[in-house]
């Protein structure tokens, strides 16, 4: 039995915010929402109290959203039949991998000539 997926957009507004924007706006509905949605992330940083921010924004508070919850989410991917989240979280490690080497030789190449 495969495990209950999280809904996902697929670069798709939900269906109130297309409601709300008439059918010759529909293909700027998307953008519309994902901009709300980056907007609303922006204002909830700066609501939120800098004891809290210094709390989640760790080391390990990155660990937890940059690579525990994909590796659930990739373990769920990998049990559905479907190829189209597979090929989502395969991009998702291959960009993970390549900046974490980057980031891993550009501190090398600091530290090393200073």
């Amino acid at each position: 039995m495969p495990l209950p997926k999280l809904p996902r957009s697929r670069g798709q507004a939900p269906a109130f915010v297309e409601k709300a924007v008439g059918k010759k706006g529909a293909a700027f509905a998307g953008l519309l929402f994902h901009m709300g949605y980056v907007l609303l992330a922006l204002v909830l940083l700066n609501v939120i109290p800098e004891d809290l921010q210094n709390y989640l924004f760790t080391p390990a508070g990155v660990v937890v959203v940059g690579t525990i919850f994909p590796i659930i989410e990739s373990i769920r991917a990998v049990c559905t039949f479907g190829t189209d989240d597979d090929t989502i979280w395969l991009t998702y490690w291959l960009a993970h991998v390549t900046l974490t080497l980057t980031q891993r030789i550009r501190t090398l190449t600091v530290t090393l000539n200073p």
